[in-house]
């Protein structure tokens, strides 16, 4: 009886739903003469700080001039999340990471 009461809990603590406290930060960027309503994005950083680093890297490698943070949010875990708030409207011109295609 033990050892399924112990199964039992185990089963539940791995079945409870992540917090936002380990989802993924994400940021969007732009620069002057992107065109209007685009935006470039980073998503699933540990921290905000993080994030908003390798958005301004990205943009900058990117050769563009002028990168602004336009805004950065929680909870943002995968390109399609990052491409809510921060729209890309085109094909992507630079693309670091595992999900490059």
């Amino acid at each position: 009886m033990r050892y399924a009461f112990t199964c039992a809990s185990i089963i539940m603590a791995c079945s409870v739903p992540l917090t936002s406290a380990w989802a993924g930060w994400g940021c969007g960027y732009r620069f002057p003469g992107l065109e209007k309503g685009r935006y470039g994005a980073v998503w699933a950083y540990p921290s905000q700080e993080k994030a908003r680093a390798a958005a301004m890297k990205l943009c900058e490698s990117s050769g563009a001039h002028g990168c602004v943070i336009v805004g950065c949010r929680d909870g943002i875990d995968s390109a399609e999340g990052a491409h809510v708030p921060w729209p890309l409207k085109g094909p992507v011109g630079v693309c670091v990471g595992s999900g490059c295609k």
